[in-house]
């Protein structure tokens, strides 16, 4: 249902960089396909229960700032050329935490998660963290 269901659709380079994304649905899904779209943000989806990021392009989401709580679901996705570089993900209360950082390149330069900081906060023990750095230079840091 709509009324659940937020998208935030990049579409425009710099789009939403330095900017805010609130998510006050039940459902956020984050799509930071074009360089530097959410450069620098910062993405506020405490109020979500389901929350999906997607950053696909060259430094879509670096820098970027995110926190959620009381997820049932969080899903990061960083596939573009230092897509992830520097960002700070802050997960409370989530049960199910899936980080993929997925740039194949033979450069550590380009790596999509490097310097990148994820910090599980208030889990517990039957939490499932997931973090997979699917190629070479990957979590870089």
């Amino acid at each position: 249902s709509t009324s659940t269901l937020e998208t935030y659709d990049v579409t425009s380079a710099n789009e939403w960089q330095s900017d805010t994304i609130t998510c006050s649905k039940s459902v956020c899904n984050v799509i930071c396909d074009t360089s530097s779209g959410c450069y620098s943000a910062i993405i506020n989806a405490e109020a979500s229960q389901v929350f999906s990021l997607t950053c696909s392009s060259y430094q879509s989401c670096a820098y970027l700032d995110v926190r959620t709580g009381g997820s049932i679901s969080t899903t990061i996705s960083c596939t573009g050329q230092e897509s992830c570089e520097r960002a700070d993900f802050t997960i409370y209360n989530s049960p199910e935490i899936d980080v993929t950082c997925d740039y194949l390149t033979s450069s550590s330069s380009n790596s999509p998660c490097q310097y990148t900081k994820i910090e599980a906060a208030s889990v517990s023990h039957s939490s499932n963290l997931t973090v997979s750095c699917n190629s070479d230079y990957a979590c870089r840091y």
